[in-house]
């Protein structure tokens, strides 16, 4: 082999052993130390309720607003929060009162600075408008990551009706 030929297998050799440091550092680095925002965990939200909790409309539909503060580090939420209504005594109605997603419906990175807020709204169809299928729930859990629990007035709504919206940055 030539001169020049030994020069080229040495250099091709060395830029395979840096992309693989590279790669090495990407993969085995710290969250924050590359850039990243890490996700939102339950220690840095602090469940805050909207200052109007409930909208009703002329349709029918109620919407539960509930809104989270970060409390910590800057962080990201993404998706939607599960919800579960709770009856009387504090435990998961059935599959009746599910709550599914809202449909249609983007989904963005809720990107989240300390004391930032993201918000969430819950909605039902009001149970007077279902007469025979419907049922009463007296409470809901949140998890989003952050474990909320709820207690509220017996609330009347239409079976398979519940749904929930994606997370938003609050304005």
């Amino acid at each position: 082999m030539t001169l020049v030929g030994r020069q080229r297998q040495g250099r091709s050799g060395l830029c395979a052993i840096a992309v693989m440091l590279t790669y090495a550092v990407a993969l085995f680095a710290p969250a924050d130390s590359i850039g990243v925002t890490p996700a939102c965990v339950t220690g840095q939200l602090h469940h805050l309720v909207a200052a109007a909790p409930r909208h009703r409309a002329v349709n029918g539909q109620i919407t539960l607003f509930r809104a989270f503060a970060n409390t910590g580090n800057a962080c990201i939420l993404h998706g939607y929060p599960r919800v579960e209504l709770l009856d009387q005594a504090g435990m998961p109605i059935g599959t009746h009162a599910r709550v599914g997603r809202e449909p249609n419906v983007a989904v963005q990175e809720v990107h989240l600075a300390r004391h930032g807020l993201a918000y969430f709204r819950l909605y039902i169809r009001d149970g007077a408008l279902c007469a025979g299928h419907r049922f009463t729930f007296y409470g809901l859990t949140v998890d989003a990551p952050s474990n909320l629990r709820e207690r509220l007035a017996g609330t009347d709504a239409c079976d398979f009706s519940a749904h929930v919206s994606p997370f938003r940055a609050a304005p």
